[in-house]
C-alpha cells in the first residue's frame, strides 16, 4: 500500500503512463519548463491537481488554435541574416 502522500502525488513513472510518454521524455520536459509543475526529489513527485491543470491547458478548440512557430536552429537564422543581406 502506498504512503498517503503519494495517493496526491504522481510520479514521474505513473505520469508517464499516464501521458503515454516516456519517462525520460518527462524529465527533458521537467528541464525546459514544458511540462507540470512539479517536486522535486527522490522520486520526483507531481501534484495531481498540478497535472490536471497542466492537462487543461494543452486543450485545443481547433487546428488553427495549434499554430507552432518553428524555431530555427542557429545555423540557419545565420545563413537568413547573410542571404538577406546580399
Amino acid at each position: 500500500m502506498k504512503p498517503d502522500y503519494l495517493n496526491v502525488h504522481l510520479t514521474a513513472k505513473e505520469l508517464a503512463k499516464r501521458l503515454r510518454k516516456s519517462e525520460s521524455r518527462l524529465a527533458a520536459m521537467r528541464l525546459d519548463g514544458s511540462g507540470p509543475r512539479y517536486i522535486p526529489g527522490r522520486p520526483v513527485l507531481y501534484p495531481v491537481h498540478e497535472v490536471e491543470k497542466w492537462e487543461a491547458a494543452q486543450l485545443v478548440r481547433s487546428g488553427s488554435e495549434h499554430r507552432a512557430t518553428p524555431v530555427l536552429p542557429s545555423v540557419y537564422s545565420g545563413l537568413s541574416r547573410k542571404i538577406l543581406s546580399t
